[in-house]
């Protein structure tokens, strides 16, 4: 069963920080990243975290990642974040710097077996001005894998 975040079916633990996908701010903008606009996924401002429960049944997280395209063209604060994905507080996926420029970053990651997720971002050392990461398209496959 595949398991979409800001969907059906998702157990947050935590809350989101400032906007997700269906409300950023009081816009009510879809998560896009460079052009493309995602129906679904996670948004926050860094530094921030989003726990999520699996119990163990999931094996995979897939998850579209990049700062959202609000920010492009903008000159008021740097927008870089970095992408943790925590698998039983162990770290499964490392994204490195992620600016305006880099291209999104799309991720499979494999989490059999484990019982809690985090999502976590950070501002890349550089204050959080205009840090909107997404993690657009996020979701989950989970028991049988359908």
């Amino acid at each position: 069963m595949t398991q979409y975040a800001g969907g059906e079916g998702l157990d947050f633990v935590g809350e989101l920080d400032q906007y997700n996908s269906f409300c950023k701010g009081e816009w009510w903008l879809p998560l896009t990243l460079h052009d493309t606009e995602y129906e679904k996924g996670l948004g926050t401002d860094a530094a921030g975290s989003v726990q999520v429960w699996l119990g163990g049944t999931c094996t995979t997280f897939h998850a579209a990642l990049g700062l959202d395209q609000e920010t492009y063209g903008r000159s008021d604060g740097p927008a870089t974040v970095a992408y943790t994905v925590l698998a039983e507080e162990t770290p499964v996926h490392e994204s490195g710097t992620v600016d305006r420029d880099t291209a999104t970053k799309k991720i499979d990651v494999d989490v059999t077996g484990a019982r809690r997720l985090e999502l976590v971002v950070a501002d890349a050392g550089d204050g959080n001005a205009l840090d909107h990461a997404d993690r657009a398209d996020a979701k989950l496959t989970c028991g049988d894998g359908s």
